[in-house]
């Protein structure tokens, strides 16, 4: 055997027993799996990288091959005490959203046991366009963060849910602001990662409003809104700059953008700053990925915040 059992409040978990953890293992590896699945049709695994330095792709597909059957038989497995390096491979693999990942074997044992929950969860909460819900909306995204994720360093967890409020805080504003819609709502995905936040309302769109470098301020009356024409769609326009930031907004199609900020490359030239779009800075600073769609008659507003590394 490769691995050893122990079984905890129903719930078995595998220990590997090799330090690498490669293809000549993986037939092994399905065997015992296939055999807990006979014995227990909806049979909850952890399987406890602990004792594993090294794991290929191969010994991973095998991983995704034993999820596969457990999900046909109403089984299901989570993986615990991954190396660091075998985290960056399943990311580089795009396995993140397959597998939940845990610290310990005690906080994965735990999840199957107060809530046998989906890889990746969804939950959307309606609020009146008024900003005095903000401090529910973020105490609520606190409280799923805290509950969901299991990360090693509370220290930067807490920078982490802190950025996310902020994120939170500009978005709702902007709603709130910009938006014709009396309603917002937040979707929040969280996925093993990443915590994705949405707000959805009713609105005139996204307009682009260039900066004028010249002038150190936006470009007068110039404002693209949606859908932009082939002249626009596939282009960048700067639309935040300070003598430091420039924020660039890149038309992906006639009805979504991409956000993003980079170093300005005149940063040398002075001190100045267009204050318009300031939210924008801090969106893109603080997210990994920020864009937003139209869907239908709603505007979507979406961010990326990555939670474990």
């Amino acid at each position: 055997m490769i691995t050893s059992i122990e079984e905890i409040s129903g719930v078995h978990v595998l220990k590997l027993q090799i330090p690498r953890a490669t293809n000549e293992h993986t037939e092994k590896f399905l065997s015992e799996i296939m055999n807990l699945i006979r014995n227990d049709a909806g049979v909850k695994i952890v399987v406890d990288f602990s004792s594993v330095e090294f794991a290929d792709s191969s010994f991973l597909a095998a991983m995704v091959t034993a999820r596969k059957q457990l999900s046909g038989t109403e089984g299901f497995i989570k993986l615990a005490c991954l190396d660091k390096n075998i985290r960056s491979l399943i990311k580089m693999l795009r396995l993140d959203g397959v597998f939940q990942i845990y610290s310990s074997v005690n906080r994965a044992v735990y999840h199957f046991m107060t809530n046998n929950r989906s890889v990746n969860n969804k939950i959307i909460i309606t609020l009146p366009g008024e900003m005095k819900y903000i401090h529910f909306i973020s105490d609520s995204a606190r409280a799923l963060i805290q509950h969901h994720y299991d990360h090693p360093n509370p220290q930067e967890m807490e920078k982490i849910i802190h950025e996310i409020q902020v994120l939170i805080y500009e978005l709702f504003s902007n709603c709130v602001k910009h938006s014709r819609s009396n309603i917002v709502k937040f979707l929040f995905e969280l996925h093993p990662f990443h915590f994705y936040v949405k707000t959805i309302t009713t609105g005139n769109g996204f307009f682009i409003k260039p900066v004028d470098r010249d002038t150190l301020t936006q470009q007068g009356d110039v404002l693209i809104p949606p859908p932009y024409g082939p002249d626009v769609v596939g282009k960048n326009y700067v639309v935040y700059q300070d003598n430091v930031n420039e924020v660039v907004c890149h038309a992906e199609s006639p009805y979504s953008v991409s956000l993003s900020r980079r170093e300005n490359p005149q940063r040398d030239q002075g001190n100045f700053e267009v204050p318009e779009h300031y939210g924008l800075l801090l969106i893109t600073e603080l997210s990994s990925e920020a864009s937003w769609q139209r869907n239908e008659n709603e505007d979507v507003f979406a961010i990326r915040k990555d939670i474990m590394s």
